[in-house]
C-alpha cells in the first residue's frame, strides 16, 4: 500500500502552532480486490482498561498466588505465597510505587502427633478489610505427609491494620490426605455485616474424586463460624477456586468449572435476600458460562477471579492456554482480564495485562479495583527469569468521554507495549475541541519529514459517530510527530486520502522525559455536536500501539465522546 505525501500550507515548529488546510486529494491505492462495504460496526462503548507497562513490578524475587486490597485509609496491601516462610504481606502508602518490608502472617510449620510428623505448608493467601476496619487473613493448610493432620482453612485477625495478629483459628477441616482436602479460601462481607469464606471442598466426597464449593458464615465479624453450606456441585466433576462478590441484588460466585473438555470460568448466583439455601447443580439456571464470547471447548481457562468496580462494572481474570498441551496446563498459561456488565454477565474485551516473552507464563491471577479509575492485575510469573514471582501491573480504566469546558484528565491512555506512554485529555469551548497529549518517551526519534514514523501521535475522529467498519466521509486521521511534522487524512470509501481540516491547529513542545501535543480542532457545522468518536495511536522508535480494543482503520472501535451542552 502507498500513500501520497501531504504538503502543508505552513510549517510546524517546536513551541509554535500551524494551520493545516491541505488540498492534496490523492487517494490511498486500493488493495487488489478490495471492495468498500460501507457497513456499520458494533460500537465499542463502555469501559476499557489500558495496562501500564511502566508500573510492572515484582513484589518479591519469588513466590506466587498474589492478592491485593485497598484499605480504608488509602494504603494498599498485597499478600502472596512466600515459598520459604508461608503467607507474606506487604503494605504500600504510595499506591504501589514502593512497598514496606514483608511481614509473615501465617508460617509454614510442623505438626507432630500420634500419627507422625509432617510439615504443613501455607497456600492460597486471602485478605479482606471489614466494614469495622478489622483485617481478616485466610489461608489453606496443606500437610505434606498423609494421614497425620487435616487439610484446613485457617483465619487470623488484625485490629491495627496488620501490625499485630490474633492466633490462627482453624475454621474448617477436611481430611488428612491430598485427595480429600480443601482449598482456595476467599472472603466476602455482605451488606448486613455477615462475613463469608468460600472454598473448594473435597471433604464430603471421600469415595469419589468429586469436589464442591462450600461456604462458611460468621455473624460476628469472623469471631465464630457456622457449619458449611454447599454453594454449588456438578456431579462427577470438580467445581473449584471460588471468588464471590455482591453484584446488584445478588451474590455472584465465579468458579473453575471442570465439567467440560477443559476448565472454564462459570458463575453461580443467588439472590442476596435468599442466600445459598440449596446447591446450584450442573443444569441449574443460576449456573452459566462467564465469557460472553464463544471459546473452543479444548481451550483451558482456569483459576478465575471476580471484581466489581465502584461504578458497577465487573471484571474477570483467569489463566488461559491457547495451545493443545497435555496434562497440567498452568505452566503454559497466561493471564487475561475480561470486562463484564453490571450483572456480572457477558464478559468480553479480553486483554493480557502482563506482557510476556515467548515461553513465559502468568498464573494463579487476581484483579482488584484500587479505585474507580485504577485496577491492578496480579499473577505468579516468570517473565523476568526462571523463577515464579508475585507480579503486578496497574491498569487505567477509560470510559466514554463526556466533553465539557473543564475536560477529563487523562481520558485516554496508551502504554502497554513498553515504557513510553500517552495520556490525553479532551475539552471544548464554543468553537473548538481541544485534545492535549502528554507523552512519556525518553528515546525520541524521527524517520524523516512526511514519513509518519517514529515518535508521534495519530489522532482519529469520527465526526458523525457513524460507527462504520472502514474510514468514510466524516472521519479524519491527524498525525503529529514530537518535533511538529504533521499531516491530515480524510476517510473515503474505506481508505484514507490526503486531505484537509480547515482551521486545525497543532502545537508541540519537548519536555523533560518526552513531549506534549495539543490538537485544536474546529467544531464545524457538519460535525455531530452531540456525539463523536475518537481514536488514538502512539508511535515510538520501535513500535506502534493503538488504543486498547481500537483499530486506527475501524471507526466503530474508537471511543465515544458525548458533548455537554453547557
Amino acid at each position: 500500500m502507498r500513500t501520497t505525501k501531504i504538503f502543508l500550507l505552513a510549517p510546524l515548529c517546536l513551541g509554535f502552532s500551524a494551520l493545516f488546510a491541505c488540498g492534496n486529494s490523492d487517494v490511498v491505492e486500493d488493495e487488489p480486490g478490495a471492495v468498500y462495504s460501507g457497513q456499520k460496526g458494533e460500537p465499542i462503548d463502555g469501559i476499557r482498561i489500558g495496562w501500564d507497562y511502566s508500573t510492572l513490578q515484582q513484589l518479591s524475587p519469588k513466590g506466587g498466588y498474589p492478592r491485593s486490597i485497598r484499605l480504608q485509609d488509602g494504603a494498599v496491601m498485597a499478600v502472596y505465597e512466600d515459598y520459604e516462610t508461608g503467607y507474606a504481606m506487604r503494605r504500600s502508602v504510595d499506591a504501589g510505587l514502593t512497598w514496606q518490608p514483608p511481614v509473615t502472617v501465617f508460617q509454614n510449620h510442623h505438626v507432630t502427633n500420634d500419627q507422625g510428623s509432617t510439615q504443613v505448608n501455607i497456600a492460597n493467601p486471602e485478605i479482606i478489610q471489614l466494614a469495622n476496619g478489622d483485617l481478616l487473613a485466610a489461608c489453606n493448610y496443606r500437610p505434606q505427609a498423609p494421614e497425620i493432620t487435616p487439610f484446613s482453612i485457617a483465619v487470623r485477625r488484625s485490629t491495627d491494620k496488620g501490625t499485630t495478629w490474633s492466633n490462627p483459628q482453624v475454621v474448617y477441616e477436611a481430611k488428612p490426605r491430598f485427595s480429600d482436602g480443601c482449598w482456595e479460601p476467599s472472603f466476602l462481607q455482605l451488606p448486613n455485616g455477615d462475613v463469608q469464606v468460600y472454598f473448594a471442598n473435597e471433604g464430603p466426597y471421600t469415595h469419589s474424586d468429586e469436589q464442591e464449593i462450600s461456604v462458611l458464615t460468621s455473624h460476628d465479624n469472623g469471631q465464630s463460624w457456622g457449619e458449611f453450606k454447599t454453594v454449588c456441585f456438578r456431579a462427577g466433576s470438580r467445581d473449584g477456586m471460588p471468588v464471590s462478590k455482591v453484584v446488584d441484588d445478588e451474590i455472584v460466585c465465579v468458579i473453575e468449572d471442570c465439567g467440560f473438555t477443559t476448565f472454564k470460568p462459570n458463575t453461580v448466583r443467588t439472590r442476596l435476600a435468599v442466600g445459598w439455601t440449596s446447591p446450584v447443580l450442573a443444569d441449574a439456571p443460576d449456573r452459566c458460562m462467564a465469557l460472553g464470547e464463544p471459546v473452543e471447548d479444548w481451550v483451558y481457562m482456569g483459576a478465575p477471579y471476580l471484581e466489581v468496580l465502584p461504578t458497577g462494572e465487573t471484571l474477570l481474570s483467569y489463566q488461559v492456554d491457547y495451545v493443545r498441551h497435555d496434562g497440567d496446563r498452568s505452566p503454559y498459561s497466561v493471564m487475561e482480564v475480561a470486562i463484564g456488565d453490571k450483572k456480572a454477565r457477558n464478559f468480553i474485551r479480553r486483554t493480557c495485562p502482563i506482557p510476556l516473552p515467548s515461553g513465559k507464563h502468568a498464573v494463579w491471577p487476581s484483579v482488584v479495583a484500587w479505585d474507580a479509575n485504577t485496577v491492578v492485575a496480579l499473577a505468579s510469573s516468570n517473565y523476568q527469569g526462571s523463577i515464579d514471582a508475585p507480579t503486578f501491573i496497574k491498569g487505567h480504566v477509560m470510559r466514554d468521554i463526556m466533553v465539557n469546558s473543564i475536560g477529563a484528565a487523562e481520558s485516554i491512555f496508551i502504554g502497554h507495549s513498553g515504557k513510553p506512554n500517552l495520556r490525553a485529555g479532551v475539552r471544548k469551548d464554543k468553537t473548538n475541541l481541544y485534545v492535549t497529549c502528554k507523552v512519556q518517551d525518553e528515546e525520541l526519534y524521527s524517520a524523516g519529514k512526511g514519513t509518519q514514523r517514529g515518535s508521534g501521535v495519530f489522532l482519529c475522529l469520527d465526526t458523525q459517530n457513524a460507527c462504520l467498519k472502514e474510514p468514510a466521509e466524516g472521519t479524519y486521521k491527524i498525525w503529529c510527530s514530537y518535533n511538529g511534522d504533521s499531516g491530515v487524512w480524510e476517510g473515503y470509501q474505506g481508505k484514507w486520502k490526503s486531505g484537509q481540516l480547515e482551521g486545525l491547529h497543532v502545537s508541540s513542545s519537548i519536555v523533560k522525559g518526552g513531549y506534549e501535543l495539543t490538537f485544536m480542532i474546529p467544531l464545524k457545522n457538519s460535525f455531530n455536536k452531540e456525539e463523536m468518536r475518537i481514536g488514538a495511536t502512539l508511535s515510538t522508535k520501535y513500535y506502534v500501539e493503538d488504543l486498547v480494543h481500537s483499530d486506527m482503520n475501524s471507526p466503530h472501535t474508537w471511543m465515544k465522546m458525548s458533548f455537554n451542552k453547557n
